[in-house]
């Protein structure tokens, strides 16, 4: 039997013999490099199959895993010594991949308010799939009522942007809440609808703005009824993960002035998950009221994480699981600065600060000690305060003189308005709000928050105000030139005229 291909054997000289992967045969060099074919004949003459009827057969397949995850490092907490950084995140990293659903915890930025639940999601989404998030919980995209409550979601949930409930998709120019709701409440912004988008985001700017359904923003989760709190940790079971163990898996906890844990005078944070946990070994965590200030803390990571078969945690790393893991660590802050305050942020919580005029008498008001902030996570931002007076003039200043954060910096009235803002104008382009005159008496407020593209990290806030003298215009180092100097105002006093400029 032969298969030759057409033309085959060819005239040359060649001395073997292969199969194309057409199926036909061809000759060719026996010094050409190919698969072998093997070919053997049973003694027996048996066919593949073996003698006698086919069996089916049932494997049982038992793997064991008895290993129990333990926890390999801690970042930024120094086991045992001290820390001077303001923490406001860490990682947690172990030994091997956990089960997520143990991992997560109340990842939420939440509040109850009236029976009602708020929750912010951490991360932007188009408002389809915010709608579908804020179902998961049991809730919808927020419907606001009246001004009493958007004035709410402004002083606890800040300056963020986010997503509500009203849209037009059904029919365009008639608005409808998500959850049926007949609101007519509205604080629409002066061009809300230029392009005719059918769903509705609050800006920063506290007014309300229709854009694409397809936008990226955070969504607002609201739930109308709570099925309660299993384990009375005061986080609600919808965004419970461990709503039978009050420490939720994670626990971060202040001594207080006895220096004894565990006693009634615990300062406990609210530890919150940074990012979702899927898969890896490292767990993003999150400092939701911090950062951190001064004192002896715990970490507490209990046996209620697993791992993926099921192995609670190991905790002293002795090979048996089931105990809880424990570090032990100091804060201990440099001296001079005001440190941000602990949740601050929100217009509510600003962290004050206050000027001191120095030298007396002469008009120029500082910030006695300057305010120290983090920007950590990457949408974090800080609040804080100060008191004007009608015709002050005021510098504002976030510097990054030990990070590669760079900052932007706005300035509200009491109402939270904006007022001002700047983004680059200042030493490595920060945040410098420059020669500003305020127009009332009263209290301000600054916003600080990191420019897209930069790092997180610490920052150092400045504020200066002069009365009855001049302030410097120096944004973009603008007045370092003859054609950008500051006008000096003089005053006419018998036979001189004198004038200050800070």
């Amino acid at each position: 039997y032969t298969n030759w291909a057409s033309g085959e054997p060819s005239t040359s000289s060649y001395d073997g013999v292969y199969m194309a992967s057409d199926g036909l045969w061809y000759d060719y060099h026996k010094t050409w490099t190919l698969y072998g074919l093997t070919e053997w004949t049973d003694p027996l003459g048996r066919s593949s199959a073996g003698p006698g009827s086919l069996a089916q057969y049932l494997l049982d397949v038992t793997i064991s895993d008895p290993v129990p995850p333990v926890v390999t490092s801690v970042s930024r907490l120094p086991d045992g010594g001290t820390t001077s950084q303001l923490i406001s995140t860490f990682e947690a990293t172990f030994s091997e991949a956990l089960d997520p659903s143990t991992v997560n915890t109340p990842l939420y930025n939440y509040v109850i308010d009236s029976g009602h639940m708020y929750a912010l999601s951490p991360t932007t989404m188009n408002w389809n799939d915010a709608r579908a998030y804020a179902q998961s919980f049991g809730g919808e995209l927020v419907t606001i009522d009246d001004a009493t409550e958007d004035a709410f979601l402004r002083s606890t949930f800040g300056s963020a942007h986010f997503w509500t409930g009203l849209n037009d998709t059904v029919t365009e120019g008639t608005w409808e809440w998500a959850d049926g709701s007949t609101s007519t409440y509205r604080n629409w912004g002066s061009t809300y609808n230029d392009g005719n988008y059918d769903a509705v985001y609050r800006h920063s700017n506290g007014f309300w703005y229709a854009n694409p359904p397809s936008s990226g923003f955070r969504a607002m989760v609201e739930v109308s009824s709570l099925t309660g709190d299993t384990d009375n940790d005061g986080t609600p079971n919808e965004v419970d993960s461990h709503p039978e163990d009050p420490l939720n898996g994670w626990d971060l906890r202040e001594a207080g002035v006895d220096g004894l844990f565990d006693t009634a005078d615990d300062d406990v944070y609210d530890l919150r998950l940074a990012s979702t946990y899927s898969a890896g070994t490292t767990v993003s965590l999150r400092v939701y009221d911090g950062p951190l200030h001064e004192g002896d803390f715990r970490l507490t990571v209990t046996p209620s994480i697993t791992d993926v078969v099921g192995n609670p945690l190991d905790g002293d790393g002795n090979g048996t699981g089931g105990d809880a893991y424990t570090q032990f660590f100091t804060v201990d802050l440099e001296d001079g600065f005001v440190y941000e305050g602990r949740d601050n942020d929100s217009l509510a919580n600003a962290t004050p600060l206050s000027l001191v005029e120095d030298p007396a008498g002469r008009g120029l008001f500082v910030t006695d000690q300057r305010g120290l902030g983090s920007i950590d996570p990457t949408y974090d931002g800080d609040w804080w305060r100060f008191e004007g007076q009608a015709g002050d003039r005021v510098a504002i200043s976030a510097d990054t003189p030990n990070s590669g954060l760079r900052t932007w910096v706005g300035m509200y009235n009491s109402s939270g308005g904006n007022l001002t803002a700047n983004a680059s104008s200042g030493p490595d382009n920060d945040g410098f709000i420059s020669d500003y005159s305020l127009t009332s008496t009263g209290n301000y407020y600054v916003f600080v928050q990191r420019q897209g593209g930069s790092s997180v990290g610490e920052y150092q806030l400045r504020i200066e105000k002069t009365q009855g003298i001049g302030l410097e215009s120096d944004a973009d180092y603008n007045n370092d030139s003859f054609s950008g100097a500051d006008p000096v105002t003089l005053t006419e006093a018998g036979n001189q005229r004198t004038g200050a400029i800070a």
